[in-house]
């Protein structure tokens, strides 16, 4: 989708608290269970798609529980098979948190039984699991001892992705980076399972990871984390950038509320989302399994400790939603429509060119003080997004846009770019099935219109 609005992605709900001094203590070498058989598939990464043993794609959705120190009721075989069962999800994770009074950088002892609790279950129901070290900030000694205990009891267990740093905040990329260099080894001395690294800035940045990414070393993903109300175009548009420089994305934390984890649901654009996750075949897991009293927390503080919880009465608004979609998680696939600018009735000054030899066709139209007119068939009759593919020369333009019959009376529009092609938004429209025609005009200016996308909603 190109809606293209500037908040950015600055972080969910999170109260985490500055962590101790003391360093933690070494728990002893857990047992390894050995000769079990797993009636699941081992992931590996494959260019930027997660493919599993048999080379066959891979797209993972879930949900997250909250921090096991605050939401620890939840972290039992109860939720997971309810889950799994009820909900239809094949990941779940394990939000471990590390810095609050309660985590585990104080308690390591209680962490690692909420945890062990939540991946045997994951591992009973034959679904993957996420080991998220849900930290803010950087503890290498710390975070090393505990994916050393980890790994090393479930080393043969091929359920478990490893989420080595949750939230980066304000550590940069090749910080993150160094830390991920110290991390991953200690992981790889016992399984070769994937590992996924959090990007800066709550994982809205996976575009500066692009430019440096972590080099040898397999199996390796990185964090995009978004929340809907917040996080529009202009993140998806650095995570467009990531996967076009070959990144793998695996989006361990999501939301259709604003990215304090409260406020409105953002439908529309949660929907938008959605459909770019399954265009990119792009795994997914939301966020949260939690009572708290915000938009976030997907059960009520009524609902049972161990699942069943019931939808009309136990469970928030996204908690409904979210159980809906993972029961149908694919929907109808969405009619995106297509027509160049070229193919229209041009003004007596309009001409067509192929500016910086970028038009998507052919060529373009420069409407200059002119008009251009092009007639598009509406196949079926829906919501749509109207969006024109565009390119200024010098500077943002301001332009006119019409659509008849009835649907758009003349309108003016701000196009932004500046040398550059971009997409623009003229809005939602309920279209029926059969012939519109979108017109472009303007006063004056080198403005440049290519093509016409309706994206059905």
């Amino acid at each position: 989708m190109f809606i293209i609005i500037s908040a950015l992605l600055i972080g969910c709900s999170d109260s985490a608290t500055v962590p101790p001094d003391d360093p933690v203590d070494s728990s002893p070498e857990p047992e390894t269970e050995v000769g079990i058989e797993y009636n699941i598939k081992p992931l590996k990464v494959s260019g930027i798609k997660l493919l599993n043993t048999d080379d066959e794609p891979v797209v993972l959705r879930g949900v997250s529980y909250g921090h096991h120190n605050w939401w620890g009721r939840f972290y039992n075989s109860g939720t997971v098979e309810w889950l799994h069962q009820d909900w239809n999800v094949d990941i779940v994770r394990a939000a471990i948190g590390i810095e609050p009074t309660e985590g585990y950088l104080n308690k390591p002892d209680e962490a690692l039984e909420a945890l062990y609790r939540v991946v045997d279950a994951a591992i009973d129901n034959d679904i993957y699991v996420i080991v998220d070290w849900h930290a803010h900030d950087i503890h290498v000694e710390e975070a090393k001892e505990f994916f050393r205990i980890v790994s090393s009891k479930y080393k043969d267990t091929p359920n478990i992705l490893y989420e080595i740093y949750n939230e980066p905040v304000n550590r940069s990329w090749n910080e993150v980076k160094a830390y991920a260099e110290e991390i991953i080894p200690v992981i790889r001395q016992n399984c070769d399972n994937i590992i996924i690294v959090g990007t800066p800035h709550y994982g809205s940045e996976p575009h500066i990871a692009a430019d440096s990414p972590i080099e040898g070393h397999q199996n390796v993903m990185y964090t995009l984390h978004f929340y809907a109300a917040t996080s529009k175009q202009e993140l998806r548009n650095r995570a467009d950038y990531a996967l076009e420089k070959g990144l793998p994305i695996f989006v361990t934390e999501c939301g259709g509320m604003e990215s304090s984890g409260d406020g409105p649901l953002d439908i529309d654009e949660w929907n938008r989302w959605v459909r770019w996750l399954d265009n990119n075949n792009i795994s997914h897991v939301m966020w949260s399994i939690a009572d708290k009293n915000e938009t976030c927390s997907m059960i009520l503080g009524t609902g049972s400790s161990t699942g069943g919880w019931d939808p009309s009465t136990q469970m928030r608004e996204w908690g409904r939603m979210v159980r809906l979609y993972l029961k149908n998680p694919v929907p109808e696939p969405a009619i995106t429509i297509e027509k160049e600018f070229e193919e229209g009735i041009l003004g007596p000054d309009a001409y067509l060119e192929n500016a910086k030899g970028g038009a998507s066709g052919s060529q373009a139209v420069n409407i200059a003080s002119s008009f251009v007119e092009l007639p598009i068939e509406v196949t079926k009759t829906g919501l749509y997004e109207v969006v024109i593919r565009h390119f200024n020369w010098v500077g943002p333009k301001k332009n006119y846009v019409e659509i008849t019959p009835s649907i758009l009376t003349k309108t003016e529009f701000e196009f932004q770019s500046d040398s550059e092609y971009e997409y623009k938004s003229i809005g939602i429209f309920s279209l029926t099935e059969g012939n519109i025609t979108v017109k472009g005009s303007a006063n004056w200016g080198w403005t440049i219109f290519d093509k016409v996308i309706l994206i059905e909603l």
